[in-house]
C-alpha cells in the first residue's frame, strides 16, 4: 500500500462525493486506499462515499463514534486495512 487517505464525516451527502474525487485525484495512480470514517445520523454520507467512483480502493465505515480524532482513529486501527507507507 502506497498511502491512505482517511476523511472524517458527519452528515455530508452532499460534499463526500466532492471530496472524495479530489482526494482520489490527488493520490494519484498506484496502490492507494480512501477510508471514510462516517459518524451520520443516516446512511446517506456512506452510500454516496461507497458510489463515488475512484481509482483508489475505497472502505466505508459507518456507526463510528462522533468526533474527528476519534474517527480518524478507529479508522487507522482497523486491522482489515492495509498498512500504508503514508496517511
Amino acid at each position: 500500500m502506497k498511502a491512505a487517505a482517511i476523511l472524517p464525516s458527519r452528515n455530508e451527502p452532499a460534499t463526500i462525493t466532492a471530496v472524495t474525487t479530489a482526494v482520489d485525484t490527488a493520490l494519484g495512480n498506484g496502490p492507494t486506499v480512501i477510508v471514510n470514517a462516517d459518524s451520520s445520523d443516516t446512511p446517506t454520507t456512506t452510500a454516496n462515499f461507497a458510489a463515488t467512483g475512484t481509482r483508489a480502493k475505497k472502505v466505508p465505515l459507518a456507526g463510528l463514534t462522533r468526533g474527528k480524532g476519534a474517527q480518524i482513529l478507529s479508522a487507522a486501527r482497523r486491522p482489515e486495512l492495509p498498512t500504508p507507507r503514508w496517511y
